[in-house]
């Protein structure tokens, strides 16, 4: 954090849980910076430890979890980073994000196979929030095995938020779809802007 500071004298730098972030304002634009060492190999893949936000480790293979993404994203039929950047969106889309870890949704939508299939992004995102709501928000065992379990949030406090803001996000997200299949375009952007905290979206 210091060396951060010293380094960029004019940007604001705080902590926020497992990085320290640079907020740019005139950019508006963020820029997370996580501190790691060197661990050990797997699958001739290098795995880092970065502080877990309470006083601990977590293990973390960048190649190996952005090769999962990567495979998950082709059988998508390169649906999936675009549904992870509205999910982004949704996330930071209002004053006080919501509490939700972005690796956790990444591999959550890699492990899950949401995207895989004829859908729409639209459908895709209904599918990921009812699968937050289905499981509560459930730790995630890491689909590479490195990580151990992957969190949603830091705090039982912030998974009951997720949840809720889940809850909210599906139920409208399900309003979208049906207003879409009856052709009511105008009531599904609406409730799609709902859904993103008033930033008009056109799903």
């Amino acid at each position: 954090m210091a060396d951060l500071r010293e380094r960029y004298p004019k940007t604001s730098v705080r902590r926020d849980v497992l990085a320290a972030t640079l907020d740019f304002g005139s950019s508006k634009q963020s820029l997370d910076v996580v501190p790691a060492m060197f661990y050990s190999f797997s699958a001739g893949r290098p795995v880092y430890i970065i502080p877990d936000g309470d006083g601990g480790w977590l293990k973390t293979s960048p190649a190996v979890h952005d090769r999962l993404f990567g495979q998950a994203h082709t059988r998508s039929g390169s649906k999936l980073c675009r549904v992870s950047q509205l999910i982004k969106w949704w996330k930071f889309g209002r004053q006080q994000p919501i509490p939700i870890s972005s690796f956790y949704s990444d591999m959550l939508l890699a492990n899950q196979e949401i995207c895989v299939g004829v859908k729409t992004y639209g459908q895709c995102l209904k599918d990921f929030f009812g699968h937050l709501v289905a499981s509560e928000c459930a730790d995630l065992d890491d689909p590479c095995g490195v990580a151990g379990q992957i969190a949603s949030t830091k705090t039982s406090a912030q998974r009951d938020a997720l949840y809720q803001s889940a809850a909210y996000a599906y139920a409208h997200a399900r309003f979208a779809m049906e207003a879409e299949q009856r052709r009511r375009f105008e009531e599904s952007n609406h409730q799609w802007d709902l859904v993103f905290n008033g930033t008009y979206l056109k799903i």
